[in-house]
């Protein structure tokens, strides 16, 4: 049976009502009898005041004590019913607490652990208490599950992402990849980093060799390509933008050596189109062409690319009428 804290209360303020009253009986008790035993000793008046006088303070002590066991005994009621429980509770709830952006466990019983059975007030909150615990619990259980499908889903959203801006033959970045590539360079030169360059790359003879040996020479070719460019730009992204269009963002060191890798890559086409021990499918040959960009000609980095791309054909120009000239001389 539930017995509220106002009947505790109230039950033990008459309690020590009573057990006060009986003690003022007690000592007044002992007044009339000491009156009466010096009344039939027929003591004079004076003696009388005299002997109560030296009796007061024995009296004001008893009065005393019985307030200070009262008080005491309030003390330990409050302290039992009252401040315990709460203090248990508070300590309970104070456990919760987790640094900001951490997760917590997933099932916590703190209140389920609680043993207070005070058959009042405090016992029906600790019984909530206990109940909005196991219902948190539930919902946690609910929102961790969504988390991790949440959580599941980005991570499964994050690599299809990755895997649309890949190309599939050569790994590196494609023509999305390079649209984003595009917003990110434009958004620096905005914010005035304009050291940046555009290289254009353009495979020659590939349709020659998709026609003459098949497709899969064709794709071993153009990863060839890819390799090569690669090796040289090691620190710039390099995206395959069409079937035989490559194209680099030279920023950092790749830019500040993009002359020098261009000549590089240039060395490196040529010595594979004359090594005689190497298949068809097995050489390299591409046409190269590059722009820096230049705020007093263009608007964005795809005015560089146009540049760069002119420059490219120009290159393929020169590669034509070179390798005509050696046919020439040969014939």
């Amino acid at each position: 049976m539930k017995f509220s804290l106002t009947k505790k209360s109230v039950l033990f303020s008459v309690l020590m009502v009573i057990l006060y009253g009986f003690w003022m009986a007690f000592i007044f008790f002992n007044i009339r009898q000491n009156l009466y035993e010096l009344a039939v000793s027929g003591i004079s008046g004076a003696e009388m005041y005299d002997y109560f006088l030296s009796r007061s303070i024995v009296y004001i002590m008893g009065l005393l004590a019985g307030v200070v066991l009262i008080g005491g005994m309030t003390v330990c009621f409050v302290e039992r019913f009252i401040i315990k429980p709460i203090n248990k509770i508070s300590y309970t709830a104070d456990s919760y607490k987790m640094p900001r952006g951490e997760l917590g466990e997933l099932e916590r019983n703190d209140f389920a652990k609680l043993n207070i059975k005070s058959k009042d007030e405090i016992e029906s909150l600790v019984e909530s208490l206990k109940n909005l615990e196991k219902e948190l619990n539930d919902r946690n259980e609910t929102l961790y599950a969504t988390r991790q499908e949440l959580l599941s889903t980005r991570e499964q959203a994050a690599v299809m992402n990755e895997m649309a801006n890949r190309d599939a033959l050569t790994g590196i970045r494609n023509k999305r990849g390079y649209d984003a590539e595009v917003a990110r360079v434009n958004e620096r030169i905005v914010a005035g980093l304009t050291h940046v360059g555009i290289v254009m790359v353009d495979m020659n003879e590939l349709k020659n060799v998709n026609d003459t040996y098949g497709h899969e020479k064709g794709d071993r070719v153009i990863c060839n390509l890819c390799d090569i460019l690669c090796s040289i730009f090691k620190r710039s992204p390099v995206f395959r933008i069409g079937g035989d269009e490559f194209v680099v963002v030279a920023e950092n060191q790749d830019f500040k050596n993009i002359e020098k890798n261009v000549e590089q890559f240039k060395a490196c086409i040529v010595r594979s189109i004359k090594e005689e021990e190497l298949e068809p499918w097995e050489r390299t040959n591409a046409s190269i062409g590059y722009a820096i960009y230049d705020k007093d000609k263009d608007c964005g980095i795809e005015d560089t690319l146009k540049r760069a791309d002119e420059n490219m054909y120009e290159d393929k120009r020169k590669m034509r009428s070179s390798f005509d000239n050696e046919r020439n001389v040969i014939g």
